[in-house]
């Protein structure tokens, strides 16, 4: 099923449905559906604002395998629908991955922050698995989340140091 990005505005100058307790101003979102109509119409039955734009999205499969990304290549992906945001967007390069979270309570901008993946290994390790199974982009998700909570504090875990952090805005 195809994917539409909506934009939608909720400012008070720019029509009927205009939401005063919602989000103020721009906002995207992802939403799968058959049709382009049909988008639009999910947009502005669940979001705030005008529809302002929509286009078509081609996004990645959470099943694509970490071990096959390209290097420096971005791929992104539609979150759970309880994520605080809308995309993930994750770029591999050698040991480390940066991650873009988007929409929802980010901004069209999105947050940015990386990560060894030496931490993932640490976690999967625990498991005590003798031979873990590949990981899948979709498996990132909610540990991604939990490390976006650790890099935006002020100071980050002596254990993780050197091992994860925020980029530069």
């Amino acid at each position: 099923m195809p994917i539409f990005r909506v934009t939608m505005n909720n400012t008070k100058s720019n029509g009927d449905k205009y939401d005063p307790n919602s989000k103020y101003g721009i906002s995207h979102y992802h939403i799968s559906s058959k049709t382009m109509m049909d988008a639009i119409a999910q947009a502005e039955k669940g979001f705030a604002g005008n529809c302002e734009a929509i286009i078509t999205k081609e996004l990645t499969d959470g099943a694509f395998l970490i071990e096959d990304m390209i290097p420096l290549e971005n791929y992104e992906l539609m979150t759970a629908e309880d994520s605080p945001s809308d995309t993930i967007i994750y770029r591999k390069d050698g040991n480390i991955l940066h991650v873009l979270l988007r929409g929802k309570d980010f901004k069209e901008r999105g947050s940015a922050f990386w990560y060894n993946l030496s931490v993932v290994d640490l976690i999967r390790g625990a498991g005590q698995q003798e031979e873990p199974p590949a990981l899948k982009l979709i498996d990132l998700e909610k540990l991604s989340f939990e490390i976006y909570r650790i890099v935006k504090e002020p100071r980050i875990p002596a254990i993780f140091e050197g091992k994860m952090g925020r980029k530069n805005s």
